[in-house]
């Protein structure tokens, strides 16, 4: 079979994987796990998610700095982008992101960020879905880069928190799934 290249996900995916496994003994594991962290909550061109997961499966016994540094990282790409929002205002959201502030979520989420503030920014960092339309709305209400990112940190400590949760959670029922099934000894990994 001729070998053909990955798409481009794949090729992303194959890097950071690879970049993690070289990285797992080292001490510069966790600023490996933040500086990817960054980039996907400063763009939202990525999901961070299955990075987490798998920086939790490649060094298990790391998952206290694995989980602050993700938050950590998070936070420092939300901040960067709530930055830039501030400096530039709306003709920065239109020029990056085309027909984002017209869609009716935009307006949803522009009357939470109104009732509630940087609160409402807290509850979407803490939950599964993207939290980029949130950030760009409540840097421009005016919010604190303070504030912008406390909601964040704190959110994603409750997101992550919960990816470490089940993640390990996970990985220690496969682990004794095996071990049952194959009997002692087996299922080691």
């Amino acid at each position: 079979m001729p070998h053909t290249t990955p798409p481009k996900a794949g090729r992303f995916a194959a890097l950071w994987h690879g970049w993690l496994l070289a990285l797992q003994h080292s001490p510069y594991y966790p600023l490996a796990v933040a500086a990817l962290a960054l980039p996907s909550n400063a763009t939202g061109l990525y999901p961070y998610g299955p990075i987490l997961c798998a920086a939790l499966l490649i060094a298990p016994q790391r998952w206290r700095s694995v989980w602050l540094f993700a938050c950590l990282g998070a936070t420092c790409g939300a901040l960067l982008l709530a930055a830039l929002v501030q400096w530039q205002g709306t003709p920065f959201i239109e020029h990056a992101m085309p027909g984002l502030m017209q869609q009716p979520e935009w307006q949803a989420h522009e009357a939470r960020v109104a009732q509630y503030g940087p609160w409402a920014l807290l509850v979407f960092a803490a939950l599964p879905i993207p939290q980029t339309p949130v950030v760009l709305i409540t840097a421009l209400s005016q919010a604190s880069l303070w504030q912008i990112g406390l909601a964040v940190f704190a959110g994603k400590l409750v997101k992550y928190g919960a990816y470490t949760l089940m993640t390990l959670g996970a990985r220690g029922a496969l682990r004794r799934w095996f071990r049952r099934r194959n009997g002692p000894g087996q299922g080691r990994g």
